[in-house]
């Protein structure tokens, strides 16, 4: 892959510093525009593989993914995505859904363990935007900047004057500008989702409408067909298309389509 001229990007709200009101009005809108996931969706292997190879070749292989822009359903005016653990959601909520969908096998265990996470949509003004930051990004063209669009509780994460991280970004996201791929690919920030800092490297999400979406390692989980969303670049180069990170697809009980299931 030829070496691209690398333009200086801006520092990234909700990455280097603090949020703002504005950057959270913002977010509502750019996840409302994005497309409503679905199986006919076929981004080009060749962006994919140079795009996991950049993940690579900066060594952040586990750390960012590149994810193919969508939404869920719509986000009401007002409200944000925020991730949050999955021990918070309500029994009455998460309970029926876990026996739906996880092995009959280990449903005590994860019924014990609740390991994972609940995307859920969050009235802005209950944020207290000193401890939340960006996780799912999407190039803003006209300020040639990435801008969150999903959020996780906790500060921001890294520093802009991290200078490796700083090389990486501007080449993701000159590449996707010079391809024309804004509203196609973005960046996602992938922290650490267990309690002893431990990265679990696959996990499935099932979107459960106006509650938002539970994510669970798969390794609890019952078989489903998978559409990939997204790529967390191999750590080696691979032959053919690059390993999934996340991906996407229906589940059929019935009949009747219901959970959309995605994988990382």
């Amino acid at each position: 892959m030829a070496t691209a001229t690398v333009t200086t990007v801006p520092t990234i709200n909700g990455f280097h510093v603090p949020l703002t009101r504005d950057d959270m009005k913002l977010a509502n809108v750019l996840c409302n525009k994005l497309p409503r996931m679905n199986s006919d969706m076929d981004p080009d292997q060749e962006h994919i593989k140079n795009l996991s190879a950049i993940i690579a070749q900066h060594q952040m292989a586990g750390k960012f993914a590149t994810v193919l822009l969508h939404k869920h359903e719509n986000t009401p005016a007002g409200q944000v995505k925020l991730e949050v653990e999955l021990k918070t959601m309500p029994d009455k909520l998460i309970k029926p859904i876990l026996a739906e969908i996880v092995d009959s096998s280990k449903l005590d265990a994860t019924l014990k363990a609740m390991t994972g996470k609940w995307m859920r949509p969050i009235q802005l003004d209950s944020l207290d935007l000193r401890n939340v930051h960006g996780i799912v990004f999407k190039l803003n063209t006209d300020e040639n900047c990435l801008a969150p669009f999903e959020f996780a509780e906790g500060p921001v994460p890294l520093s802009k004057d991290d200078n490796t991280l700083a090389n990486f970004i501007n080449v993701f996201v000159n590449y996707v500008k010079r391809h024309n791929l804004a509203d196609v690919f973005g960046l996602q920030y992938l922290g650490l989702i267990d309690g002893d800092g431990q990265y679990i490297s696959r996990t499935a999400e099932f979107e459960l409408g106006k509650e938002g979406t539970i994510v669970l390692p798969t390794s609890v989980l019952k078989d489903v067909e998978l559409v990939s969303t997204s790529w967390h670049g191999a750590s080696e180069p691979t032959e053919g298309e690059p390993p999934a990170g996340e991906s996407w697809a229906k589940r059929v009980v019935g009949g009747v389509e219901t959970h959309k299931v995605f994988y990382s």
